[in-house]
């Protein structure tokens, strides 16, 4: 199963938590990094200004997912319209995963807390409410979060995990 999760709702965590769970990280596919860049952690390099396009992207992202797919019971990914509409256009199916409109302070402040830049999180809170109102008009399975909720808190729920 995939899901399209929402920044800050433990996507990472679930997949280091579970060898089951593969947590597709998509900055490593849509940006060309420097040697030094690539030894920051992860969260750090979300948001470096100035990063290098991958000419490959987005058809690399969507093809590791589904071959990703094949291989775990969960492949997290991004919450990019551009992939999402890439997977539906290869006739993948997925999930949509994130909080509610009422929980954006709670996200920000999770961006924060695993140390995101001020660009991403700032980011982040500037369309907060635009992307959340995207997502509720999508026609895919919701997974919604509630406050003080993390994605496996919402999957165990669901019954997924």
């Amino acid at each position: 199963m995939i899901i399209s999760g929402f920044a800050g709702i433990g996507k990472s965590t679930l997949g280091k938590e579970n060898p089951k769970v593969l947590d597709l990280e998509s900055s490593d596919y849509k940006f060309i990094f420097t040697e030094e860049q690539k030894k920051m952690p992860a969260e750090e390099r979300k948001g470096i200004v100035g990063r290098e396009k991958d000419p490959t992207w987005p058809n690399n992202y969507i093809s590791a997912i589904i071959a990703a797919d094949k291989k775990y019971d969960l492949v997290l990914i991004a919450m990019n319209i551009e992939i999402r509409t890439g997977l539906l256009e290869a006739g993948a199916t997925f999930a949509l995963a994130y909080p509610g409109l009422d929980c954006r302070e709670e996200i920000i402040q999770r961006t924060k807390d695993r140390g995101n830049n001020e660009f991403f999180t700032n980011l982040i809170a500037e369309k907060y409410t635009e992307w959340i109102n995207d997502l509720e008009a999508q026609p895919q399975r919701k997974i919604r979060l509630a406050h003080g909720e993390y994605l496996k808190d919402a999957l165990v729920r669901e019954g997924i995990l």
